[in-house]
């Protein structure tokens, strides 16, 4: 596309539904070093309050359609992704927008999401195959971050702000390194065109 984002679609008519997934290199291996699981918690929260809605909104809007979207992070990418039927492509193309393009990482939605990942590294120190697998990836990847946990620790996480997650998605949630593809009861020209309308206007940053 015209910004650099990557469009990928495959015609599939039989099927009355269209599945979106967006990918960009976004993930763990970008964490600074004093911001440990901060691509994690970015892709968290990108679903929890937009420009438009509120986090309960965006769930009732897609829930309303009996559709899905979310987003999340790995060691390498940030993903998202959506499900709608087909009469309901607008709809779910604006919401994954929003959340793509215009999140407001609400303070309070941040807290909360600190509060649950924290918990839930506590709770995987509990489990030997975790702590095993954490202890050969810092043997093999020493001083990389492949040999640092993609969601951080109990400490990096509980120092994230929000300045940092802000910081994050306008460094790397950027459309010349985006692919998205396309997959269902619509045609290339109908999908080229349903993406430029939302993201047309989407620039990279210097």
């Amino acid at each position: 596309l015209p910004n650099g984002a990557v469009l990928l679609v495959a015609e599939r008519p039989a099927i009355p539904i269209v599945v979106v997934r967006v990918g960009l290199p976004a993930g763990a291996v970008h964490d600074p070093a004093d911001a440990l699981g901060v691509a994690s918690l970015t892709a968290e929260l990108l679903t929890r309050g937009t420009a438009r809605r509120s986090g309960p909104e965006l769930d009732s809007a897609i829930e309303f359609v009996g559709g899905s979207l979310g987003t999340g992070a790995g060691r390498d990418g940030l993903t998202g992704s959506l499900a709608v039927l087909r009469k309901d492509l607008g709809l779910g193309f604006d919401l994954l927008a929003e959340v793509l393009l215009t999140p407001t990482f609400p303070p309070d939605e941040l807290t909360r999401k600190v509060a649950q990942v924290q918990a839930a590294i506590k709770r995987s120190e509990e489990d030997p195959g975790t702590v095993a697998g954490r202890a050969f990836a810092r043997l093999v990847f020493p001083a990389h971050p492949y040999g640092t946990p993609a969601e951080g620790t109990v400490e990096s996480v509980g120092r994230l702000t929000r300045d940092d997650v802000v910081r994050f998605h306008r460094e790397h949630v950027r459309p010349d390194t985006t692919v998205m593809a396309v997959v269902g009861a619509v045609s290339v020209a109908e999908a080229r065109r349903e993406v430029l309308a939302r993201f047309g206007g989407w620039t990279a940053p210097p």
